[in-house]
């Protein structure tokens, strides 16, 4: 095994997002051939309805209602008045990126029963937390 080792060289591009974690790798295999790109995907359970499921509901942040729902069966939406519908990617754990806005996520805090309690709404000028009703 390590004779093999010795005579691998790998070339290696790292593509980290803004959070700080490893969203893709590009591996060059062979020099004849283009480097092979590698997509960190999130866990399949966050695409699944009862994953989704938990988050459904009503937040309310300074006596701003948005509204979280699931849209056909695997895309989680949020709506809140004066804005338009969004669609929440999943990301990481109970975190899910706002399509088409860079930067933007909403986070989901549950409880030590597994119950959600809050979203994290985060932003480039800070985090704003709202209350599940």
């Amino acid at each position: 095994m390590d004779d093999i080792r010795k005579g691998l060289r790998l070339k290696a591009i790292l593509i980290i997002k803004l959070k700080g974690n490893i969203h893709q790798a590009a591996i060059e295999m062979e020099p004849a051939v283009e480097a092979i790109l590698f997509t960190k995907m999130p866990e399949k359970e966050m695409r699944e309805k009862s994953f989704l499921e938990k988050f459904v509901g009503v937040y309310e942040l300074a006596k701003v209602q948005a509204n979280v729902f699931i849209k056909g069966e695997d895309t989680l939406a949020l709506f809140a008045p004066g804005q338009p519908e969004y669609e929440l990617i999943p990301y990481r754990g109970t975190e899910f990126n706002i399509k088409n806005l860079k930067g933007y996520s909403v986070e989901f805090v549950m409880d030590e029963k597994g119950m959600v309690i809050e979203a994290k709404f985060k932003q480039p000028n800070g985090i704003f937390t709202a209350k599940k009703k």
